[in-house]
């Protein structure tokens, strides 16, 4: 997992309540406890004090999408979308369930479009090109990675450059 994660000074915490920097704490431990189908890396975009005691959050992550492919070896393939979200944590230190908004039809059918192209290319290490090769072959940009829940998610490996 990333650990860009940024966490909020834990100097806040004047006892009356949730500690600013475990928000971050917890939120590293578990992205999916935001919500199911998030995944890190989580950052902590501002914190404030809720009236229980607790914490309110707005943080971004990743929101996994499914490609949708017919291929049944992709058929567990996923894509990493940036959302961000509103968290709370209770005062003894629990995250909720956090508001996390639905990625529009659009932003998932271009992400798809994204992510098919890669394969089509070639530059999802590990699947076969789907198209014909005009050119120098280029290089895997990007690799499948299994998550902490099992799914294959698409990563990033760098750039090509041809």
């Amino acid at each position: 997992m990333n650990k860009a994660t940024t966490k909020p000074s834990r100097s806040h915490d004047d006892g009356a309540g949730a500690d600013p920097g475990a928000l971050a704490d917890a939120l590293e431990r578990d992205p999916s406890s935001i919500h199911p189908g998030v995944v890190g890396p989580v950052i902590v975009l501002s914190v404030a004090p809720s009236r229980n005691g607790g914490l309110k959050g707005e943080v971004s992550a990743m929101r996994l999408v499914p490609l949708g492919a017919d291929d049944p070896e992709l058929a567990d393939v996923f894509i990493p979308l940036p959302v961000n979200a509103t968290v709370a944590m209770t005062r003894d230190g629990k995250v909720k369930a956090g508001a996390v908004p639905e990625p529009s039809a659009a932003v998932v059918r271009e992400a798809q479009a994204w992510a098919r192209n890669l394969i089509a290319n070639g530059q999802l290490r590990g699947v076969a090109r789907s198209a014909p090769v005009y050119g120098p072959p280029g290089r895997p940009t990007h690799e499948l990675v299994s998550d902490s829940h099992g799914h294959r998610v698409i990563r990033r490996l760098g750039f090509d450059a041809v």
